[in-house]
């Protein structure tokens, strides 16, 4: 199957047509909204890949159960008490089907975790969202693990050897006996020692689980070198489980591949921050890097609305964070290249806050430092920088592009919409501008909606924002083709005032309230004609749905960028369903364990 996705992935890189087609989105049934893999719709490529992998799931539960020669002779045994000397022989087959899918279920966990992945490009599904069908099938494989684990348990407990083989590392007794044994005495097997290893691995699987649901959101370097516990699991699994390597071997070595390819990134050296200013008044903390930090040093090219992880020593030896790179590629071209980021501060405590911090430390706009204390001030402004990753979808292939942005999520919109511009105005003072390819692409016309609370906001970005402004008269060609849609939902709140004033000259005045984003997306539809419209959105979680519902009612394109919640208040939600969703699959697990035990009684 992963060799028909690898074909299928290969076709779509290569022939435009077949990656529209697997973009394509199609609307969820009702209710399944809830599972938050996708607030309104479907790809064609996300529906094919869980199509398959739920296919191939049923038939392996159906081949381990009575497909396989010795499972299906363990089953017709479950038929006959005491059969093979066993006194419970529908725990043991129970136990060892359940040991089946989850041999199943964990080789394909580590697949949607590869940063260098064609999930985005090929499928459709970008890697925010992948990352929600790794802790869905991560959460499967910990429920389907402690099922097979439990039965295990219960059967040694039924048999009076749970004390035994819960204590001791070398004679385990495991029935069933052999024939020529007497059912009296124990019986031991060959790989009893896998065993305590595989327990071990299910208590680290376990404490990566609890630190994804209690410490993502407060404490993530723990919630992240937790997981390695789950890696240690992975490795017990090859070890008991004689068949789990050639299974695993795929999504292994893939994540293994990517995991060694950043970290020879993330070795590179690091850069003096050329500019590290908090923005007054907009919560943002500017951080503008030589473009050779990109890639490990090499430099090289990025997409517009790209990622980087950002690693700053003086802040956390351990820590990294990924941020959109607010910058258009053509700025980071060149020996002087530079790519910039715009982090929003999300206060004290946090990473962000202690950046912004340091900055106002710094001194406003990077100001010159004094000769006492240089080298130690060099030393806190260096930073390694781990990427480019993911994109911003198809924009450049559509006829229309509606650009949605909600508070610091303009980060990446403002990379594109630079880009854009760049190209567009570049191509007008060249004198190669085309009046039926404005922007040098399929593009004629760019609708940027921009949401915000601080009205200092718009500084941040406020060059770029004044040259789209001033377009009609610098460059009458692209007049209407840019159209910027600002709101400000607090314009007299504590971003407003003499900072907000300063930043606003020259620029459009913003609207009060919120946009009517039905009619935007109803306008740019019909401008485009069907399927030629592509959206892009990145801001708080409802504006990003009610966009992604929207395109998906008139058929647009629609990529997202986002990292979940940007606060423990807003992660409680989530994090409240996952326990429930994890606990009614344990529940699940634990009423099969019961079943078959009463089961048991029987015999």
């Amino acid at each position: 199957m992963v060799g028909a996705w690898l074909v299928l992935g290969a076709a779509g890189a290569a022939v435009p047509a077949v990656r529209r087609a697997l973009h394509a989105r199609a609307a969820l049934p009702r209710g399944c909204g809830g599972c938050g893999l996708r607030a309104a719709g479907a790809s064609a490529g996300e529906a094919l890949l869980v199509g398959s992998f739920a296919a191939l799931f049923v038939f392996w539960a159906w081949y381990w159960s009575v497909g396989h020669a010795r499972m299906e002779a363990t089953a017709r045994c479950c038929n006959a008490a005491l059969c093979c000397n066993d006194p419970h022989p529908r725990t043991g087959w129970a136990a060892r089907v359940l040991g089946h899918l989850t041999t199943l279920t964990l080789s394909f966990t580590t697949f949607p975790v590869a940063r260098h992945s064609v999930w985005e490009a090929v499928f459709g599904v970008p890697f925010t969202r992948a990352v929600r069908y790794h802790r869905a099938l991560g959460a499967l494989t910990w429920a389907l693990v402690t099922a097979h684990a439990v039965l295990w348990w219960g059967k040694w407990a039924a048999e009076g050897t749970l004390a035994n083989n819960v204590t001791t590392l070398n004679n385990l007794q495991i029935m069933p006996f052999d024939a020529s044994n007497d059912a009296s005495e124990p019986g031991l097997h060959g790989d009893n020692f896998t065993v305590p290893i595989a327990e071990l691995g299910w208590v680290l699987l376990t404490a990566a689980v609890a630190a994804a649901l209690f410490c993502r959101a407060r404490r993530f370097e723990l919630f992240k070198y937790a997981h390695y516990g789950a890696l240690f699991f992975c490795l017990a699994a090859i070890v008991h489980a004689w068949s789990h390597w050639y299974y695993a071997a795929a999504g292994l070595l893939l994540f293994g591949f990517d995991k060694a390819a950043r970290t020879l990134r993330a070795a590179a050296p690091p850069v003096e921050a050329l500019e590290l200013t908090a923005v007054p008044g907009a919560g943002v903390t500017r951080v503008v890097l030589p473009a050779r930090a990109l890639r490990g040093g090499a430099g090289g090219a990025h997409f517009a609305g790209q990622h980087a992880y950002l690693h700053l020593p003086a802040l956390g030896a351990l820590e990294w964070h990924p941020f959109t790179i607010s910058s258009a590629p053509a700025r980071a071209a060149g020996a002087g290249g530079v790519i910039e980021f715009t982090v929003r501060d999300l206060g004290p405590g946090t990473w962000s806050g202690r950046l912004a911090a340091l900055a106002r430390d710094a001194g406003a706009g990077g100001a010159p430092k004094g000769d006492e204390g240089a080298a130690a001030a060099a030393a806190a402004s260096l930073f390694s920088v781990d990427g480019p990753y993911g994109g911003a979808g198809r924009y450049h292939e559509a006829r229309a592009a509606l650009l949605v942005a909600g508070g610091a999520g303009f980060t990446p919109v403002h990379a594109i919409l630079e880009d854009l511009l760049l190209r567009a105005t570049g191509a007008a003072d060249a004198g190669a501008a085309d009046d039926g390819a404005p922007l040098g692409c399929a593009l004629l016309r760019v609708d940027v909606v921009w949401v915000f609370r601080a009205a200092a906001l718009p500084g941040a970005f406020a060059d770029t924002l004044r040259a789209v402004a001033a377009l009609p008269a610098t460059h009458p060609r692209l007049a209407g083709v840019f159209r910027l849609h600002l709101y400000c939902t607090d314009p007299g709140g504590a971003g407003g005032g003499g900072a907000a004033a300063e930043a606003a000259a020259g620029l459009p005045p913003p609207r009060a309230g919120r946009p009517e984003l039905a009619a935007l997306f109803a306008e740019a539809a019909a401008f485009a004609g069907a399927g030629r419209a592509e959206v892009f959105a990145c801001g708080p979680r409802g504006l990003t749905r009610a966009a992604d519902a929207l395109a998906l009612a008139h058929g647009c394109g629609f990529t997202c960028e986002g990292w979940g919640a940007d606060t423990p208040r807003a992660a409680a939600a989530p994090a409240a369903r996952f326990i429930a969703r994890a606990a009614a699959a344990a529940g699940l697990a634990a009423a099969a364990a019961l079943a078959v035990g009463l089961g048991l009684r029987g015999h």
